[in-house]
């Protein structure tokens, strides 16, 4: 088998030129070109499986050769020879290293003739289709044999190159996802997969090239966090969002800073469940982010339903911007005193807003009625001090002494 580094000149990676033009080549001859190709890698086929041999081994009493997998099953059930059927006296299996040397050796002739004449065949229409066969058999050749490890890729750039001249979106797609999930190199699938978006036009197959888009990112690591959002922020105008796909960009972002930007993406693009939204926002630390968090949260609140959130878990989140959310907080409180007529929480709305007289006096009325005498006198006498005169307030002063002192 010759050396893989001196075939530079057969695996060159520069792009290729597939536009499809009309026939220029005879589809017969090329046909029986191919074929006489595949004539020479016949002879080292498995006689069980009728496969090309991956790891020939030989039968020492009958000179035989076979796949070792295959023909070990096979004398597991039997002592014969499966092609002369001779019975024998032994199961030892010797490596056939000639055989070997020798398929490797017409694999890489057959898959040089491959890559140098698809090129040409690529411009013509007529040959699309022999050329993603021929291809896909070629890979498929050589997918478990790290010997050929180089032309894979190159394989898979004539595969991508034929793709691109599909015009049905289904196919071109489809086919994307075929080549690419048997590939390992990120960075050479992220380049194929963005040749591909110039060809997608509706928006059921650009959302699943956003998909595709955003997973791969979040697999390569280290992607630029502007790029990133540009591409999060194209999926999310797409709608029709993957629940598991929003979780890992947000677990793949690392700082609270960067999650809340995507976290208004995702709230300004999309329809994104608004109480699923709010319960990511509760995970991240806000205190560096106050000039962003504010406005979000504003718009937020007026969009989420109350009746299924922890309201107790988002007043402790937002109480230290009670200046900035005064109103939204209120409004929590309102709905946590509905829920349980615990005067806490009627504290709590007046200490926000001392000046709504409605809320005072409901807070005065609260008092008495569960005898709360010192607190209500405390807050008649502060809310009244200025209109009582010295004797009224003398007064009042004197029957809260007396209800401290219990007389």
């Amino acid at each position: 088998m010759s050396q893989q580094n001196n075939n530079s000149s057969s695996t060159s990676s520069s792009p290729l030129n597939t536009q499809p033009s009309s026939s220029s080549f005879n589809k017969d001859e090329v046909e029986q070109q191919i074929s006489k190709w595949k004539n020479k890698l016949k002879t080292f086929i498995c006689p069980i499986s009728q496969q090309l041999m991956t790891d020939p081994v030989m039968i020492p009493e009958t000179g035989q050769t076979y796949d070792r997998k295959l023909i070990e099953q096979w004398l597991q059930r039997q002592n014969t020879c499966p092609t002369t059927g001779i019975k024998l006296k032994s199961k030892l299996l010797t490596p056939n290293y000639f055989a070997k040397s020798a398929i490797n050796e017409n694999i890489e002739k057959f898959i040089k003739k491959v890559i140098k004449n698809i090129k040409m065949w690529c411009s013509d229409v007529n040959l699309i289709d022999i050329c993603s066969e021929l291809v896909e058999e070629s890979l498929d050749l050589i997918k478990n044999n790290v010997n050929f490890k180089i032309y894979q890729k190159e394989l898979c750039e004539l595969k991508f190159n034929i793709l691109l001249n599909e015009l049905n979106e289904d196919k071109l797609f489809d086919n994307y996802m075929k080549i690419a999930n048997d590939l390992t190199d990120l960075e050479f699938k992220l380049i194929k997969l963005k040749e591909l978006k110039n060809k997608l036009k509706s928006d059921k197959y650009l959302q699943k090239y956003y998909y595709e888009l955003l997973s791969l990112l979040i697999e390569l690591k280290n992607v630029d966090n502007n790029f990133l959002k540009e591409t999060f922020t194209k999926y999310c105008k797409l709608n029709k969002l993957n629940n598991n796909l929003i979780e890992k960009v947000l677990y793949y972002i690392k700082t609270d800073e960067v999650k809340l930007d995507f976290l208004i993406i995702l709230f300004n693009e999309s329809d994104y469940n608004r109480n699923n939204l709010l319960q990511k926002l509760l995970n991240i630390n806000i205190e560096k982010n106050k000039n962003k968090f504010i406005p979000f949260f504003k718009k937020l609140f007026k969009e989420i339903n109350l009746n299924n959130i922890d309201l107790h878990n988002l007043v402790e989140f937002i109480k230290n911007y009670k200046n900035d959310l005064q109103n939204e907080l209120i409004i929590i409180y309102k709905e946590l005193y509905k829920k349980g007529n615990n005067i806490k929480y009627l504290e709590a709305i007046y200490d926000l807003n001392n000046k709504n007289k409605d809320i005072e006096n409901q807070l005065l009325n609260e008092y008495l009625k569960l005898n709360l005498m010192d607190k209500y006198f405390n807050l008649f006498i502060k809310t009244n001090e200025n209109k009582l005169d010295s004797f009224n307030l003398m007064l009042l002063k004197l029957l809260q002494n007396q209800n401290n002192e219990g007389i």
